[in-house]
């Protein structure tokens, strides 16, 4: 049997995928507000488990994620992209200068990759991103509030 509980057996296996192919994989994963796992995921429990690969512990909701992260200016691929209520994972600039960003989200009601300032929705979510984190905890253990 290839599925045991809630979790897909493939997501109990090593992997040797660099952390943004990885995360990749759940592209097309329906998006579940709460959820953490492949058969349900919202944006923050998709970041959560981007970082969980990586072996960093972040917090559980994306507001507490835009705090615990440090804020920054010339964001790069695997930072995070904050807006109101929501989270993405940046994947790369485009050649206009865009970022193309992972996240689960209830517009599309699963995972995509959309591009901030690009189209209706890519325009609509820059108009209420509030910036951009880079994770500077420490890897491994569990992130406690300040």
């Amino acid at each position: 049997q290839d599925e045991w509980g809630y979790i897909h057996k493939s997501a109990l296996e090593p992997s040797n995928l660099p952390p943004l192919e990885w995360v990749k994989g759940f592209l097309g994963t329906p998006y579940l507000w709460g959820g953490r796992t492949a058969w349900g995921i919202d944006c923050s429990g998709l970041a959560q488990m981007y970082f969980r690969y990586q072996n960093i512990y972040i917090p559980r909701d994306a507001d507490q994620q835009e705090e615990a992260f440090a804020k920054v200016e010339n964001p790069r691929a695997g930072d995070l992209a904050f807006f109101d209520g929501h989270v993405g994972i940046l994947l790369e600039q485009g050649e206009s200068g865009n970022w193309r960003m992972l996240h689960a989200n209830s517009r599309h009601m699963s995972v995509t990759v959309d591009t901030l300032g690009e189209g209706e929705y890519g325009q609509y979510l820059s108009s209420i991103l509030h910036g951009y984190g880079r994770w500077e905890g420490e890897i491994g253990v569990y992130w406690k509030p300040k």
